[in-house]
């Protein structure tokens, strides 16, 4: 029964993209989480639009397929396993990612990483998602605490139900948040936010973005210029610490 659902579901989102693709509607409506729409995507989209006057684009949140459907969305930028994240004639991989701590400039001496690794059980944590539930080893501080050679007892402190959060506390001075590198580029630029321990402690995020369109629209210029400009503005970013 769930399947002939699924199916009904996908069948009707096939029929309205269909629609779409004859009509031509002006705006190009993208699926994106909230995280990546807070942090990466919307300080740039301006720069979309003064280079594509003839595509307007509506953001809309969907961090789900489910969501993407319930939204009409034309195209959705998902966060997949690497095993699935590969390029196809209705998806393109966009970004890897690496995952690693951070916190504001305070926590650290002269906002530099730990020279003293064993100094981070002293900070307070925060932790991303219910305990003992991760999208990954990455997203765990008891990982990170036997990678490091830390023999103490991760704190509990608090906890935040998405990365959305757990970085806009680390960002407002709350503890340590593991964080992801595209995530905290902008925040890291602008001494928002510090790396905790230097880049060689970091961990290859297990997930990778990609943008995901329905076939009716593989053709669509519009998409195609927006897959490009996502591709140019992350190989643009320079390395930050």
């Amino acid at each position: 029964m769930r399947g002939e659902i699924i199916k009904l579901l996908d069948n009707m989102a096939g029929l309205r993209a269909r629609s779409r693709a004859a009509a031509r509607p002006a705006a190009l409506r993208v699926g994106v989480s909230h995280a990546l729409a807070q942090y990466w995507l919307i300080r740039r989209l301006p720069f979309f639009a003064a280079a594509h006057k003839d595509i307007s684009i509506e953001i809309i949140y969907a961090s789900t397929e489910a969501q993407a459907r319930a939204a009409d969305v034309d195209a959705q930028i998902l966060w997949l396993p690497k095993g699935v994240a590969r390029s196809t004639s209705i998806q393109r991989l966009l970004f890897e990612e690496s995952v690693f701590p951070v916190a504001a400039p305070r926590w650290l001496p002269g906002g530099r990483p730990l020279a003293d690794i064993a100094t981070l059980t002293n900070l307070p944590i925060l932790h991303k998602g219910p305990a003992g539930q991760h999208d990954g080893a990455e997203w765990s501080w008891t990982t990170w605490f036997e990678r490091l050679g830390l023999g103490s007892k991760v704190p509990e402190g608090l906890r935040f139900d998405a990365i959305s959060m757990s970085m806009a506390a680390a960002i407002e001075g709350a503890g340590v948040a593991i964080a992801r590198s595209l995530l905290a580029h902008d925040a890291l630029a602008e001494r928002r936010l510090c790396r905790v321990l230097t880049a060689e402690w970091d961990i290859a995020s297990t997930k990778v973005h990609v943008i995901r369109w329905p076939a009716v629209l593989s053709g669509d210029a519009r998409i195609a210029s927006f897959n490009q400009w996502l591709a140019d503005q992350v190989s643009a970013m320079r390395d930050v610490g």
